[in-house]
């Protein structure tokens, strides 16, 4: 495999910039650990002093990081826009209001089940490979949705393998981006949770175009185009309420995007904010008594806390585990993801249809909020006092 880093490394002004330097076999072993692969081939490029400094930081790598922001952008439209696309067309098969959220749920399920297996196969296979693979298979099922009909097409092509595609999409920029930052690191990471919030705010109203002005075929085949469109992008890669919270998280993200490396940024305490934050305003929306002005400003704050800590979620966890542990600690929380995904909605749908009201269901995802915020202070209460106690 050959690294667009390593052809243009000799001619890069980016290559008399000192990065920090490993020895041939450290950097090798953290090569292959990032699933560069560990080929003999592939080894003679990781001899150079240019291709080591210009790795991390370069002016590729922001190359890079352009490519993966589209790609979780068109990767968010897969589960925001099912209702769009397909709420028409499952009313012309009448098909049950539970079918249809058994289809949503099973796209969840195989989605979460895709980031988990995602690290081993990019690691085997190699992360522009992988996520070549998953383009094609995705585009391929737009088409199969798009020309065939039937509740058989959507069930597998949607629920199955779409799902899975936008699995391995979603996690192996979660891969790829950190191992072409160093310095800039935690910015990287907080940028990609801003395509995933943008895609939110922006897709209904794409897609809404795209179904009125070139029918439900046209805008799936188009849809489907941009990820093919990205295939050719890959190569770069180298070694309304909602609408309204949707993009006051997207604001917020960019916010954090830019100040998130600053030393004085308290990446720690803001965490455990924005959990409270968005407990706070579930237990808001109790008490909004459904008046449509309390409504939007409720969710506007949600995305403020959302939005925070989705941005600094990912920089916190590559700093407590480190960039060797974190495929791995994706892989954990894609088991955790998997295992709430499929199940909070049958809960709180069993807690609704018990008390009858919808204002247990937000004080349970009030409390679970809560929950992960005290959480978060033990954890680094705990950590702060490792540390001193091992200095």
């Amino acid at each position: 495999m050959i690294y667009p880093a390593s052809e243009i490394a000799a001619n890069s002004p980016d290559s008399k910039i000192c990065h920090k330097k490993f020895s041939n076999k450290a950097f090798k072993a953290l090569v292959s650990s990032r699933g560069y692969g560990t080929n003999d081939d592939e080894n003679k490029l990781y001899k150079g002093s240019s291709w080591q400094q210009s790795l991390l930081d370069g002016k590729w790598s922001w190359v890079a990081l352009m490519m993966a922001f589209y790609i979780q952008v068109i990767v968010g439209f897969l589960s925001s826009c099912f209702g769009v696309f397909f709420s028409e067309k499952m009313a012309s098969f009448s098909a049950s209001s539970s079918l249809s959220s058994g289809i949503f749920t099973l796209h969840i399920f195989f989605f979460d089940l895709g980031s988990l297996i995602c690290p081993d196969i990019a690691s085997k296979l190699g992360h522009r490979s992988t996520t070549f693979a998953a383009l094609v298979t995705a585009f391929f099922s737009f088409v199969l949705l798009a020309l065939c009909d039937g509740l058989g097409v959507i069930f597998v092509s949607y629920g199955i393998v779409l799902a899975l595609s936008g699995g391995f999409l979603y996690n192996v920029t979660l891969l790829i981006v950190p191992m072409y930052f160093e310095k800039y690191r935690r910015p990287a990471l907080s940028c990609i949770t801003v395509a995933m919030c943008a895609s939110g705010a922006i897709s209904p109203h794409l897609v809404r175009y795209l179904i009125d002005f070139y029918g439900y075929s046209g805008g799936l085949l188009l849809y489907g185009a941009c990820f093919l469109q990205a295939c050719v992008l890959v190569v770069l890669f180298s070694a309304q309420c909602l609408g309204n919270s949707a993009m006051m998280g997207t604001l917020v993200r960019i916010v954090v995007t830019l100040t998130v490396n600053h030393q004085r940024f308290p990446r720690k305490a803001a965490l455990c904010v924005a959990s409270i934050i968005a407990g706070v305003l579930d237990i808001g929306f109790i008490f909004s008594h459904g008046d449509e002005h309390v409504l939007t400003a409720l969710s506007v704050v949600h995305g403020l806390g959302v939005g925070m800590f989705s941005s600094i979620f990912y920089a916190i966890l590559i700093d407590i585990v480190g960039l060797e542990l974190y495929p791995q600690c994706l892989a954990v929380l894609a088991i955790v993801l998997l295992v709430t995904d499929t199940s909070m909605s049958p809960i709180l749908g069993v807690i609704r249809d018990f008390s009858g009201s919808y204002s247990a269901v937000l004080s349970t995802c009030a409390a679970l909020k809560f929950s992960a915020a005290i959480l978060l202070v033990i954890l680094f209460v705990r950590m702060k006092k490792s540390l001193n106690s091992n200095n």
